[in-house]
């Protein structure tokens, strides 16, 4: 059933997220993110995966993200994000498959719960995201290619895993290892199919898949065309979007509309930050 845009309470209670669903999200306000992406050159700066929801889960009255935050592998409440009018940009994307059913959603989610306060890796975070040589002289995909390298260096020098994530590297790992081990030890040729429409990259960078599991950043899973589309939340609302594209441009006008209000004394409309310029100016 399509969605034309909506309160985000209604959207909610609707029942249109399902487990597993990954959770895009760009931080707006937060120095760690704006400089984040402003190394990267990225749009999303974390991700996430929905746990549960009062229609896919007894006794939850909300909506809850898993995600790897400074504090670890943790279960947070989707209200803490959208709390604040216009500070996140949310956007929701599937794993789409015949295969992927509701048993399979619950099973990935009961394999991410493993992981469960494990903690965040500062140090793969300052290795992968704050090595400023290569962000300046490389283009991202050459960045990324650096990024895992220096993981691969890690794990050679004794960094087990699974012990620390990042926030996309967490999704990515949890989801690929929980449909790996439902497959069992002996993997067909057609599950090799199925294990590569669950690595969200649209290259390996590295001989070690572990590496590259876990370098997968939130806008590579914003890319990768193995994930569909499915919602935008931002503004207090929610609505279907097809594309990456679409979802930027929906972000565009409803933010567009938000700059601009009726004048109280004048009935013109004006933008904010004029406004308040003119509070200064004579206050």
């Amino acid at each position: 059933m399509a969605v034309s845009r909506q309160p985000l309470e209604e959207f909610l209670s609707a029942g249109h997220l399902q487990l597993g669903d990954i959770v895009l999200f760009r931080r707006k306000g937060s120095f760690f993110a704006q400089n984040l992406t402003r190394f990267t050159g990225d749009y999303f700066s974390h991700s996430g995966m929905i746990f549960a929801t009062p229609h896919t889960d007894r006794g939850f009255t909300k909506t809850y993200v898993l995600e790897c935050n400074f504090s670890g592998v943790d279960i947070t409440p989707i209200d803490r994000f959208i709390r604040k009018r216009g500070a996140y940009v949310i956007c929701i994307k599937r794993l789409e498959r015949d295969w992927v059913d509701a048993r399979m959603r619950k099973t990935i989610r009961g394999h991410a719960l493993n992981y469960i306060k494990a903690e965040y890796s500062f140090r793969t975070l300052t290795d992968l995201f704050f090595r400023t040589e290569a962000h300046l002289l490389f283009p991202r995909r050459k960045s990324s290619e650096h990024r895992a390298k220096a993981l691969e260096r890690n794990l050679r020098r004794g960094f087990k895993l699974p012990r620390a994530f990042i926030c996309s590297g967490f999704v990515q790992y949890a989801l690929f290892e929980a449909v790996k081990r439902s497959m069992g030890a002996e993997i067909s040729t057609s599950e090799k199919e199925i294990l590569a429409d669950c690595y969200f990259a649209n290259e390996r960078w590295t001989n070690s898949l572990q590496a590259d599991l876990l370098c997968v950043s939130p806008q590579d899973m914003a890319d990768t065309s193995r994930l569909s589309w499915k919602y935008l939340i931002h503004q207090g609302t929610a609505q279907e979007v097809a594309t990456q594209d679409e979802a930027l441009a929906q972000v565009d006008m409803l933010e567009s509309k938000s700059d601009n209000w009726l004048s109280p004394n004048t009935g013109v409309r004006t933008s904010r930050r004029q406004s308040h310029g003119a509070r200064m100016e004579t206050g």
